[in-house]
C-alpha cells in the first residue's frame, strides 16, 4: 500500500516540476517580447 502512495506522490511531484518548467519557458518569452517592445519603441 506504501509503494502505491508513494507513486502517486513522485507522479503529482514530476507535475509540479513539469508545470514550473513550463513557466520558466513563458517567462522567457514573455521577457524577449518585452525586450522587443522595448527596443521598438
Amino acid at each position: 500500500m506504501a509503494s502505491v502512495a508513494t507513486t502517486s506522490i513522485l507522479t503529482a511531484i514530476d507535475r509540479i516540476i513539469e508545470r514550473a518548467g513550463e513557466v520558466k519557458v513563458c517567462e522567457d518569452h514573455t521577457k524577449l517580447v518585452t525586450t522587443s517592445l522595448i527596443r521598438l519603441q
